[in-house]
């Protein structure tokens, strides 16, 4: 279990998937995030911005420009990782991040612009070289 710092609260990483399915037309892209506040409450507040059609967050702005569909958040939402530590969120998110886009899982309204070689050492570790 995580502890709870008073100061900054729980950090969260979460995860959230297009739910958009039409007849052999599947998205199941995903949105990578983070937050102090409870995941019903960060899940609310991205829905509040499709309702409104403001499109400031990633995740809205590709559910409004692809006219996609978005479903309940205990089917599209997922906890990644608790953290107990704000030093810790940014690069956890940036992994994450640069992981779901190597794997070509990523929304293309959150690309990284550019991949850091240390995240994808880890993504895509090369075999040791023998000789």
């Amino acid at each position: 279990m995580c502890k709870v710092n008073a100061d900054w609260g729980l950090l969260l990483l979460m995860y959230l998937m297009c739910s958009w399915n039409r007849i052999f037309r599947l998205c199941k892209l995903a949105y990578v995030g983070q937050t102090s506040r409870s995941l019903k409450i960060q899940f609310q507040g991205h829905i509040r911005y499709i309702r409104s059609n403001n499109p400031q967050l990633a995740f809205a702005l590709h559910i409004l420009q692809n006219q996609h569909e978005y479903g309940h958040m205990n089917n599209i939402m997922t906890l990644l990782k608790p953290l107990s530590s704000p030093n810790t969120l940014i690069p956890y998110e940036q992994y994450y991040i640069q992981a779901l886009y190597r794997a070509d899982k990523l929304i293309p309204e959150q690309y990284p612009g550019e991949t850091n070689p240390l995240f994808q050492t880890v993504i895509n570790p090369q075999p040791p070289h023998t000789t």
